[in-house]
């Protein structure tokens, strides 16, 4: 077996595995197998944004397969109901990493 096809085997079997890691989600109305990580609140200060500016974050991993389209840099994207901005998306040998964030003014 070669590095890809057990990369690909461990995608299936271990990472996207519900017995696992991974959850079922909805990404902008699909319904998939994904994993959720860092999902936090944080003050974004001392840069070019405004004082008084949060943003949630979370990143998303789901099988590239899965999708209708890749996400792209600022595009919006649905998951499960909120919706985001994608900040990036990575294709890593089939597995989506998107970082998603959505910003407001105001408190934490």
């Amino acid at each position: 077996m070669s590095f890809r096809d057990q990369v690909a085997a461990d995608i299936d079997g271990v990472f996207m595995n519900l017995d696992e890691f991974a959850e079922t989600h909805t990404i902008n109305g699909e319904t998939v197998t994904a994993v959720i990580s860092g999902n936090e609140t944080k003050k974004k200060v001392g840069s070019r944004n405004f004082e008084g500016l949060h943003g949630d974050f979370t990143t998303v991993s789901v099988k590239k397969s899965l999708l209708k389209a890749i996400p792209a840099q600022g595009q919006n994207l649905k998951l499960d109901g909120k919706l985001y901005k994608v900040e990036k998306c990575v294709d890593n040998m089939g597995l989506l990493t998107v970082d998603l964030a959505v910003y407001r003014m105001g408190g934490g």
